[in-house]
């Protein structure tokens, strides 16, 4: 059952990673390379390359998935060490 629930955090993981891959590229950039400037919202795909004006909405979503990736990718990381330590146990 734990090898299950770590596998699909996992796999959860991974998703949200290319999730995050995708709509960065279909949208233009990503919102921690973007700015608020003057009231307008500007995503990038590098820290100096050229900027998009997305809605406010579109930079807020941007934000909060990089957000969830943080959480995610510690749970994935966490989740697979733990995995590799219970394997190398020797069975009782």
């Amino acid at each position: 059952m734990r090898k299950h629930l770590a596998t699909a955090l996992v796999v959860i993981a991974l998703v949200n990673f290319a999730a995050y891959l995708v709509a960065g590229q279909v949208i233009g950039g990503y919102a921690v390379h973007g700015a608020l400037d003057s009231g307008r919202y500007y995503v990038a795909r590098t820290a100096h390359g050229s900027r998009t004006e997305v809605s406010p909405g579109t930079y807020h979503y941007l934000r909060l998935h990089e957000r969830s990736m943080f959480l995610t990718h510690f749970l994935a990381i966490g989740v697979g060490w733990a995995l590799y330590i219970n394997k190398r146990k020797p069975a009782r």
